[in-house]
């Protein structure tokens, strides 16, 4: 049996098959043949088809084709469209079932439409890839990050964070606020993509500076004697965020704190509060 196996495989040569499937205008196919009792299996790729259909003219005299039934060398061969018998079969479509879809990030497709947000992306890509600064590449990627990924940071936070470190600069990607509760702000240099009013008469007044991301990339591009901060990401605001839905969990505002003035009983009760007054978020 294993002989003729080897036979027939030999007997069905690779040109010929190819020409086969190329003269049926399906780039690719599989062949199931079968001879004394036992059968098995070719699989065509496609790039072999331009390559060998020259050499296939040859064995036009060999092969006969009626209904996608072929006779090579006296062996019954079918030809049938590659997947056809795997239909079946349960599976993942690792093109869309597999992996998630029509989500491109920011880092694909900046989705921030402030012209100055985006030229800073390009210069600090820039300076990410043509030197080998952690600090440009960090702060390239916090660029792209949403504005709940950047969060502020207040005026007491940074001058705790700098003590001292006179001779750095502070670096905020996202926004420096004012902090009532500090009564004196030392002096400090600072850069960040925004500064609240009294937060930016604060620093000046105590003779400090406020300067921005291209300033910073002209007086530092490798982020030498920089000092990377970050605001904290866990506060007050974000007891009134839902979250972002999944399968399992659709309620994104189940347990969201509302902006009303009390939770009692005649406060945002009605509509769209309660499960028995037509929906509930």
């Amino acid at each position: 049996m294993a002989d003729g196996h080897r036979r027939l495989r030999r007997a069905i040569d690779a040109p010929l098959r190819l020409f086969i499937a190329s003269s049926l205008g399906i780039p690719l196919y599989r062949f199931y043949y079968g001879l004394s009792g036992f059968g098995a299996q070719i699989d065509l790729a496609n790039e072999l088809l331009a390559r060998t259909l020259s050499l296939t003219l040859m064995c036009l005299s060999l092969c006969h084709s009626v209904d996608n039934v072929v006779l090579i060398c006296g062996c019954v061969c079918c030809l049938q469209p590659f997947g056809q018998s795997n239909l079946n079969k349960m599976g993942i479509d690792l093109k869309a079932g597999g992996r998630r879809t029509g989500h491109k990030t920011s880092s694909v497709a900046v989705k921030s439409a402030n012209p100055y947000n985006r030229l800073l992306i390009k210069l600090y890509k820039f300076l990410a890839r043509r030197t080998d600064s952690k600090f440009c590449s960090t702060v390239a990627k916090r660029l792209h990050m949403s504005k709940l990924n950047q969060p502020p940071i207040g005026l007491n936070r940074l001058a705790r964070y700098m003590t001292n470190k006179d001779d750095k600069t502070a670096v905020i990607v996202g926004k420096v606020t004012d902090d009532v509760r500090m009564m004196e702000c030392p002096k400090m240099s600072v850069c960040a993509l925004a500064f609240t009013e009294t937060a930016r008469k604060r620093i000046l007044a105590a003779g400090g500076e406020c300067i921005t991301f291209d300033q910073l990339a002209l007086r530092a591009p490798k982020g030498t004697n920089t000092v990377l901060l970050r605001g904290p990401k866990s506060r007050s605001a974000l007891a009134h965020f839902g979250h972002r839905t999944t399968v399992t969990n659709p309620h994104t505002h189940d347990g969201v704190k509302p902006y009303v003035r009390s939770k009692g009983r005649k406060f945002e009760k009605a509509r769209g509060r309660r499960s028995s007054r037509g929906f509930k978020i």
